[in-house]
């Protein structure tokens, strides 16, 4: 047993307090955080150093200075970065959405004022074929469409089988352009749980896209000589618009919800498992664990 009275002995046989590593480190092999690992005095050269709690690779503590102040400023130009690209990407997002659902009222209005003409033609109306020349930029007959037939086929081609259909095939190649950009922001927008960010990106692009129908509706209607194409336009495109605008919207806002667990199990089939962590927090942010297997 030690004696009390002799302090040297008591200091020899008392076990030193183990340290911790403090400042941001990396393994060099598998670049695994090294804050928090025990510091280990080599025994025949005296060299300190820790060991990788995830390979087990010794990283000697001279080898490289401690990178804690040029993390904080990695950390400020990210975060710097991240707003940048996320205001990028929602303004495009936006801007994609008032294109395409400018063109579905564009498009529709085309194809309604087509079947309206048609349905003028059925109903004994005459063309001048000059003006016609199978679209619809014909001039309108203002006093059938004065009359209470005129006015009810006027209503019946809105959702005519021609407008809908050009109105879907706008909407998917706008759902196509705008896939990418819904798919970077839903990414970026991991730090909120699902329903959260799944609301925050449908509120995003669907205000763009109430704002674009808005804009077009009050100052892009057809203006001239009345035609067949300005009458269907007048009458149905802002209705088009709204329609193509909320389609888009929705459906960016089902590829933003997806896209996290997307890229998700694409790291997980293409990087090892050692390699990982490199992109950990495609699982972390939504609080999961990195797999393993």
């Amino acid at each position: 047993m030690n004696d009390p009275s002799n302090p040297e002995a008591v200091r020899a046989s008392t076990p030193a307090p183990t340290e911790t590593l403090m400042g941001d480190r990396l393994c060099m092999k598998c670049m695994h955080p090294l804050v928090g690992s025990p510091i280990t005095r080599d025994a025949p050269t005296g060299l300190l150093y820790v060991r990788c709690g995830e390979c087990g690779t010794p990283s000697a503590l001279f080898e490289y200075p401690t990178v804690g102040p040029w993390i904080k400023r990695m950390k400020s130009v990210a975060a710097a970065s991240f707003i940048a690209i996320a205001l990028i990407v929602t303004l495009v997002a936006g801007g994609v959405t008032f294109g395409f659902s400018l063109g579905a009222g564009e498009v529709g209005g085309e194809s309604a004022g087509v079947v309206l003409v048609e349905r003028y033609r059925e109903l004994g109306g005459k063309v001048d074929d000059q003006t016609w020349s199978g679209s619809a930029w014909g001039q309108a007959d203002l006093k059938w469409l004065d009359t209470d037939a005129g006015r009810r086929e006027l209503a019946a081609v809105r959702w005519s089988a021609g407008p809908i259909l050009m109105i879907l095939t706008m909407c998917v190649i706008g759902s196509l352009v705008l896939a990418p950009f819904a798919a970077t922001l839903g990414i970026m927008l991991m730090r909120r749980p699902l329903p959260q960010r799944a609301l925050f990106t449908a509120t995003i692009l669907g205000a763009a896209a109430v704002a674009a129908m808005l804009f077009a509706s009050v100052m892009l209607a057809p203006r001239g000589a009345p035609s067949w194409y300005t009458v269907a336009k007048t009458h149905h495109g802002a209705a088009y618009s709204l329609c193509a605008g909320s389609l888009l919207a929705l459906s960016a806002a089902a590829v933003a919800t997806v896209a996290p667990r997307m890229a998700a199990a694409l790291a997980r089939f293409v990087l090892p498992p050692s390699d990982r962590r490199l992109v950990a927090w495609l699982w972390e942010w939504r609080g999961k664990a990195v797999p393993r297997d």
